[in-house]
Order: structure tokens, then C-alpha cells, then sequence
């Protein structure tokens, strides 16, 4: 393994392929790593408030006992709490960026973030960010602006794999910025549970954000919402209340809502009819279509056209 250091604030390469490994790198520091690999295991790879990044491949983790596949444009986010191992087992090369913000950070973009109309105190979502209730996650780097901000760093390593780069406190000021926004309304979900236990309200946020994604990746392959409760482990009662409350939209209605945007961006295109929109929406028949689609966007399907 090759490692390149460069002057703080530090940015590591990792290169070729290694068995096993132990990094001993600063812990509650900020710093980057970009890594090209087939082999690795480390048993210990959160060190701070990590970012684990795919550009292209696989990487494997458990992180306090669940296990991820984090695959090529999808991240994982942990805080120093967190305990775990990560494997990666290539017969080609497993590109990816791993990036610590520490929690001193964190916590100053907590105070630059909050305003009085989120109606959230900032001890609070700083606690919460720096605790074991901190909601670790996999995301598609899609999804939102930290992902879209790691997307963007990706795109630098690769046009120059070569370069010892070096980070500038705004870089990482801006991505703690981004983690804390939008990590902001994951808390306001969890306040919302009606858990005694922490443990709890993490696990049931876990599959309510689970059932979430589902229903906005996968909304045209969804006959029933009670698929995505008994996918999520969640009996179908307390799912529609819960998840309600949570997000303050029903499921059905998400699903709706997802729908009705996709034939509205077929309509647009002026390629199919109103019928074929319908039926490619996922909807019965024109007129179930129609009544949502006036009802959402208070027009008509034909005035797209």
C-alpha cells in the first residue's frame, strides 16, 4: 500500500491491493482519502464523522452490526459512534473517496445552518449529530447536496489521480454545511417518533427512510403500499400512521404524487397521448388519471399538450 501525505489539511492516497490492514490515521481530524483498490479489509475505518464514497465498484462495510453494499455513486455517513469493519474484494479496481469532517466542524455548521424557523435548538441537533443516535445511512449520491458535493470532488480525482491536492478549511466548511442540512430534517423526523428508547426511533427511522426511497425509486412497480410495509417490517397499521406522521404525507400519497410528476414530464415531452401517459404512469384508466392530474396541479392533462 502506498499512502501520500501532503501538508494539513491532510489528503491520503491509497493505492494497489492489500489483505489486511490497520490505518492509523488522526481521529476527530479532517481529511481526505481518494483510494484505488481490489483487496482491503480495516477493522476500524470511522475515525471521525466519515463519508464513505463509491466512485466505481463495490465496497463492503458493517457498521454496529448491519451491513452495506455501497455501490458506484452511493455513499455511506457515520460519526465517530459508530464501530464496524469494511471489505473490499475486486478483480478490478474499486475507486472511492473517504472523507472525515471532525466533529468541531460539525458542530460550527450547526450554528451557521440553524434559523428560528426551523424550530429545532441547536444543542439538540448538535447532540444528536455527535451521539449514537445519529442515524447512520446509505444514500445515492443523487439524492442530495452532499452527495452532489462528493460527485463533484469525485470528478476532480479522476481528471488527475496523480495529484497530491490539497484542501483548504472552506472545503471542509462547506461539506459540513451540506451534512448538517441535510441531516436537519432526518432529526426533525426522528423528534417526531413517539419512541421511549433512542434505539428505537433509530430503527424505525431506518425503515421509514428504507420506505421512503422505495416509493420514490421504484413508484412504478408498486401495486399496493402494503408491499413496501411488509418489505420494511413494519405492520401495515402502524406503518400508514407512523409514516404520516413522520414525513406529513401518506404513503399513498407519496406514491400519488410520484406518479403524477412522471406523467406530467411525459406530457411535456408531446410524444404520447393522454391515454398512452396514463397508462405509463401507472394509472387505471384516462379518467382516474385526469381527476388526480387537475386535482395536483389544478389544470387539465390536455393543457400540456
Amino acid at each position: 500500500m502506498f499512502v501520500c501525505n501532503v501538508r494539513l489539511p491532510l489528503f491520503n492516497m491509497l493505492l494497489n491491493e492489500t489483505t489486511k490492514t490497520q490505518i492509523n490515521l488522526p481521529k476527530n481530524s479532517s481529511l481526505v482519502n481518494y483510494s484505488v483498490l481490489k483487496q482491503f479489509f480495516c477493522d476500524q475505518p470511522f475515525r471521525s464523522f466519515s463519508i464513505k464514497h463509491v466512485i466505481s465498484g463495490k465496497e463492503y462495510y458493517k457498521v454496529n452490526s448491519k451491513n452495506y453494499c455501497v455501490q458506484q455513486n452511493e455513499f455511506l455517513i457515520v460519526n465517530k459512534h459508530s464501530e464496524g469493519s469494511v471489505v473490499v474484494d475486486s478483480k478490478v479496481d474499486v475507486k472511492g473517496l473517504c472523507i472525515d469532517v471532525s466533529p468541531e466542524l460539525i458542530s460550527l455548521a450547526v450554528s451557521s445552518v440553524i434559523n428560528p424557523q426551523d424550530n429545532v435548538h441547536q444543542s439538540e441537533l448538535n447532540t444528536y449529530l455527535n451521539s449514537p443516535d445519529f442515524l447512520e445511512c446509505k444514500y445515492d449520491a443523487y439524492s442530495n447536496s452532499t452527495g452532489r458535493f462528493l460527485n463533484d470532488a469525485a470528478k476532480i480525482f479522476e481528471a488527475n489521480p496523480n495529484h497530491n491536492f490539497s484542501f483548504e478549511k472552506e472545503f471542509y466548511f462547506s461539506l459540513a454545511e451540506k451534512i448538517v442540512n441535510d441531516n436537519l430534517q432526518n432529526f426533525k423526523k426522528f423528534q417526531r417518533i413517539k419512541a421511549v428508547k433512542s434505539t428505537t426511533k433509530k430503527e424505525l427511522l431506518r425503515k421509514l427512510l428504507l420506505a421512503q426511497n422505495l416509493i420514490n425509486s421504484n413508484f412504478l412497480n408498486i401495486n399496493d403500499i402494503n408491499e413496501v410495509a411488509l418489505y420494511c417490517g413494519i405492520s401495515e397499521y402502524h406503518f400508514y400512521r407512523l409514516f404520516k406522521h413522520v414525513f406529513q404525507i401518506s404513503p399513498y400519497q407519496l406514491l400519488l404524487k410520484n406518479k403524477l410528476n412522471y406523467g406530467r414530464q411525459l406530457l411535456g415531452l408531446k410524444t404520447h397521448s393522454i391515454s398512452q401517459v396514463a397508462d405509463m404512469a401507472g394509472f387505471a384508466n384516462v379518467a382516474s388519471f385526469s381527476k388526480a392530474f387537475k386535482k395536483e396541479f389544478r389544470l387539465n392533462p390536455s393543457a400540456r399538450f
